[in-house]
C-alpha cells in the first residue's frame, strides 16, 4: 500500500512563514513502526507548491490512501484540493486531521470527497484505520474517527491521549527535505539549521478561544528521551536550534530545569527559542536562568488581554502584574521577548481594548502581535458567538490577523480595534528605548534587516507575489550565509598566527 501524507498550502494565509510537518512525522514513523507500506511526505507550503504541481507530485506517487493535516483556516484551499485529487484518483482514500478537525469534523464530512477524519491524536488511530482500510472495511469502529455510513454522520467514541509519549518513534525526519527548512523564514527571522520539537502534549489551562486538540491533561516526556531526540538532531542531522512548540513546555519545573541542565551537560552550543508554549506567570528568575544557560535567545509570552474581568471570562486567569514582571526579567536576562495579545472579545468594552493597548506599550516586550479574535468551531467563544446569534461564515475567519475579521464580538467595531492596532504598534515600535533594546537582545543582528525588509514586502505587495518574494531573497540569504561558513575565512587566519607562534617558540 502507498500513504501520501499532505500539508496543504493556503496562499491568502501567511504563506512565508513554514514549520516542519511534525504532526504528519509522527504519523508517519509510526505507520512505519507497524506496517512495511510505501510512504511519502509532500508538503506544499515549504516548497510553495500549486494544486496543479501537487497533483502531478501525487499522480508519480499514485498513492491508495492520502492524509491530510489542515487548520480551520486552510479549509477552503484543501476541499478545493481533495476535490481535483478525487477525480483524478477515485478509488483513493481521503483522510482529513489536525486542527480542522477539532471542531468542524461534521461540516468536513458534508465534502462526499472525504472518507474519513482522525480527532484527536493520529498516531494510533491511523495505525488502525490504515488497517482496516487495508481490509477493504469502509466503516470501521475503532476509537477517534468519523466518516458518512448510508447518508448519515458517523463518529465512533473518542480516543484516549496516548499517556507514554515516550513510547511514540521520534518523527521520520528522513522524509523531508531540512534544508528546504532552513531556508525560509521561522517566526523568528533567524537564519538557522532549526528544527521543531514537542516535548510535551496537552495544557491543563482551559482559554475558551483554544481548540482542544492534545486535551486539558499535560502529558510529558521523559528528560531522558527528550534529549535522546536532540543528540540525534544534533550529531547526525547538525540541527542548531530547536523551536520548542508545546502547549506548555513549563507546567513541570524540575522537569524543565533538567531538560536544561542536561542540555548544558553535554556541551551543546544550541540556540532556542519558544515561539509559544511558556506561560509566563509561572516562571521565575532560577528557571529563566536555566533556560539561559541552556542556549534560549527568544521567548514568547501570551498576555491576550489586560481586563481582569477578560481574564475570567475567558478562562486564562493569567496573573497580569506577576507577568509584567516576569517580561522585565527576561530582557534584563538579554532573551528577546515577544507578546500575544487579542482584542475583541465577546463583551469586551472600548476601555477594556484601551487598557490591553496601554499595557502592550507599558510593557518591556521587544516585538508584540496583535490579533481580533476569531470565534472558531470548536471553542468556547464560537458557543459563546452563537448565544449571542451572530451568523458566522468560518472559511472566512482569518487566523493570521492580517485581514478583518467579519465577526464582531466586543462593543468596538472589527475595523476601529485595526486602527487602534496600528496606532498601538507605530508608537510601540518608535519608542527610542525599545529600540536600543531591541537592538541589545537581537541573537541576530540579520534578524532585524530581515524583519524590516520582510514587513516592508508584506505593506508594498499582495499577499501571495510578497510571500513568493519574500522566500526568493530568504533562500539567497542562507545560500550566502552557507557560503561565508563554508569558506570560513577566519580559520586560515588562526592556522597562520599558530604557524608564527610554533616558529616564534623555536627562535626562543
Amino acid at each position: 500500500m502507498k500513504i501520501l501524507l499532505l500539508t496543504p498550502l493556503d496562499k491568502n494565509n501567511c504563506t512565508h512563514f513554514v514549520v516542519q510537518p511534525l504532526g504528519l512525522m509522527y504519523i508517519a514513523s509510526s505507520l512505519r513502526k507497524r506496517f512495511n507500506h510505501e510512504i511519502k511526505l509532500l508538503d506544499m507550503k515549504v516548497h510553495f507548491m500549486s494544486d496543479d504541481d501537487a497533483l502531478k507530485e501525487i499522480k508519480k506517487f499514485s498513492p491508495d490512501v492520502v492524509g491530510i493535516r489542515s487548520l480551520t483556516v486552510e479549509a477552503a484551499a484543501v476541499h478545493r484540493l481533495l476535490r481535483r485529487i478525487k477525480e483524478n484518483h477515485p478509488s483513493c482514500k481521503i483522510i482529513i486531521g489536525g486542527p480542522y478537525t477539532a471542531g468542524s469534523s461534521k461540516r468536513i464530512l458534508d465534502d462526499s470527497n472525504v472518507d474519513f477524519v482522525v480527532i484527536g491524536e493520529g498516531e494510533e488511530t491511523m495505525c488502525e484505520l490504515i488497517a482496516e482500510v487495508e481490509k477493504g472495511n469502509r466503516f470501521p469502529e475503532i476509537s477517534g474517527i468519523g466518516y458518512v455510513r448510508d447518508g448519515a454522520v458517523v463518529f465512533t467514541p473518542a480516543r484516549s491521549p496516548i499517556q507514554d509519549l515516550d513510547s511514540i518513534p521520534f518523527p521520520a525526519w528522513d522524509l523531508i527535505d531540512m534544508e528546504s527548512y532552513f531556508k525560509l523564514p521561522g517566526w523568528n527571522f533567524h537564519i538557522s539549521k532549526h528544527m521543531a520539537v514537542f516535548t510535551s502534549r496537552g495544557c491543563p489551562f482551559k482559554c475558551a478561544y483554544c481548540h482542544n486538540i492534545f486535551g486539558k491533561t499535560t502529558r510529558l516526556r521523559s528528560p531522558e528521551n527528550v534529549l535522546e531526540e536532540i543528540d540525534i538532531l544534533y550529531n547526525q542531522y547538525e540541527i542548531r536550534e530547536l523551536k520548542i512548540i508545546d502547549d506548555i513546555f513549563n507546567v513541570n519545573k524540575p522537569r524543565v530545569h533538567k531538560i536544561c541542565d542536561m542540555i548544558v551537560g553535554k556541551g551543546y552550543d544550541l540556540d532556542i527559542c519558544f515561539p509559544n508554549g511558556l506561560r509566563g506567570d509561572i516562571l521565575d528568575k532560577t528557571t529563566l536562568q536555566k533556560l539561559k544557560a541552556a542556549g534560549t535567545f527568544e521567548i514568547t509570552y501570551a498576555v491576550e488581554t489586560a481586563s481582569p474581568r477578560l481574564q475570567k471570562l475567558i478562562k486564562k486567569n493569567i496573573n497580569l502584574p506577576k507577568l509584567k514582571q516576569v517580561i522585565a526579567d527576561t530582557v534584563e536576562m538579554g532573551i528577546f521577548t515577544k507578546g500575544f495579545f487579542m482584542m475583541g472579545f465577546p463583551s469586551e468594552t472600548k476601555e477594556e481594548i484601551h487598557a490591553t493597548a496601554e499595557y502592550a506599550l507599558s510593557s518591556r516586550f521587544h516585538r508584540i502581535h496583535m490579533f481580533v479574535v476569531n470565534p472558531f468551531e470548536g471553542t468556547e467563544i464560537a458557543d459563546i458567538a452563537a448565544e449571542m446569534n451572530i451568523n458566522m461564515d468560518h472559511e472566512k475567519l482569518d487566523f493570521v490577523g492580517f485581514k478583518i475579521s467579519p465577526v464582531q464580538l466586543s462593543e468596538m467595531p472589527v475595523q476601529e480595534i485595526k486602527n487602534l492596532q496600528f496606532k498601538t504598534l507605530y508608537k510601540f515600535f518608535l519608542d527610542p528605548r525599545r529600540l536600543y533594546s531591541t537592538y541589545r537582545c537581537t541573537h541576530d543582528k540579520k534578524q532585524l534587516f530581515l524583519l524590516a525588509f520582510t514587513a516592508f514586502v508584506k505593506i508594498v505587495f499582495p499577499s501571495s507575489k510578497g510571500d513568493k518574494f519574500i522566500r526568493w531573497f530568504f533562500i539567497k540569504m542562507y545560500d550566502l550565509h552557507e557560503f561565508f561558513n563554508s569558506i570560513k575565512p577566519w580559520a586560515f587566519c588562526e592556522k597562520t598566527t599558530k604557524e608564527n607562534n610554533v616558529v616564534i617558540e623555536k627562535r626562543q
